[in-house]
């Protein structure tokens, strides 16, 4: 199947193998209606995808739906292909997936929109705790010293949790809104905000440094980020600040996981197993410069 990597065949060999692995991340502990919560359904298997009708409201729902998935036309094989390769390190494009899955561009390119916009809401609504540092970065630097803002930069806040040796093992990267920036530097009304909405504050212990060039200022913060520019760099060619947020929140995703035992591609599945599908108008990808 367009040219997808041996071990993606062998754990996923047809629809019904991702009808099942859709299933299980769906409802890992079986069927439960989402108007009545019951846990019994009637299964309909001759539909292109099982219909689901709750034995107690027979309310009818398809396995995509509040997935997603939901409203496709594409196979399922095709979607958890995107998975895959969304889950590598190295990420894909839309004009990759258009040619490796066989879809059109406008399909490539909101399958991926709609998995980024699932990976961001599961970002927003973690928060660090324990000891949270919160530094600053510039995405898009352009070659210039001046210290006024330049419309090609896309300040950034980025944060960690650090473990007992100080090390960062959780962080969030989210660029900083041009109203909140002052200088080439956030305001203290922007580092608020971004605590405020991504810092479990009453269980956190934080520190800050977020002045541009402060001798004091997180460096190790700093080279986190820049990791994290240089492969939105070097995978897209650059973002522009509509959809910045979704590429970092997409970093920051497979970043926090990196220690955990299941690996980022199933848990990207359960990610859009349980996220509704959302409206998202394709756009051509567009570069903007390297940070």
């Amino acid at each position: 199947m367009f040219g997808a990597n041996k071990e993606f065949e062998r754990l996923y060999p047809t629809e019904s193998a991702c009808a099942e692995a859709l299933l299980a991340a769906k409802w890992p502990d079986g069927f439960v209606c989402s108007r009545c919560a019951h846990n019994r359904a009637y299964v309909t298997t001759t539909r292109k995808h099982p219909l689901y009708e709750c034995a107690k409201c027979r309310y009818q729902a398809s396995l995509i739906k509040g997935t997603v998935l939901e409203g496709t036309r594409s196979p399922l094989r095709k979607w958890f292909y995107a998975f895959w390769l969304v889950s590598k390190p190295e990420g894909i494009r839309a004009t990759r997936l258009q040619q490796i899955i066989e879809v059109t561009y406008k399909t490539a390119w909101t399958m991926l929109a709609k998995i980024r916009h699932a990976i961001s809401g599961v970002d927003d609504g973690e928060r660090l705790s324990g000891v949270v540092r919160i530094g600053y970065a510039i995405y898009g630097t352009p070659f210039t010293y001046m210290y006024d803002d330049h419309p090609q930069e896309h300040p950034t806040l980025v944060a960690c949790t650090d473990d007992a040796d100080g090390q960062p093992t959780r962080i969030k990267m989210k660029p900083v809104p041009k109203r909140h920036v002052s200088r080439r530097s956030p305001t203290p009304l922007g580092v608020q905000l971004f605590t405020q909405a991504h810092v479990d504050q009453p269980n956190a212990v934080i520190s800050s440094v977020t002045v541009r060039h402060h001798r004091q200022r997180y460096r190790d913060l700093e080279a986190i980020a820049k990791r994290g520019f240089e492969w939105i760099n070097d995978t897209f060619h650059g973002i522009g600040p509509k959809y910045l947020k979704t590429y970092m929140d997409t970093y920051t995703f497979r970043y926090n996981r990196k220690f955990d035992t299941r690996n980022v591609f199933r848990q990207l599945v359960e990610v859009c197993a349980t996220r509704p599908t959302t409206v998202i108008r394709p756009q051509r990808e567009r570069y903007y410069g390297a940070a």
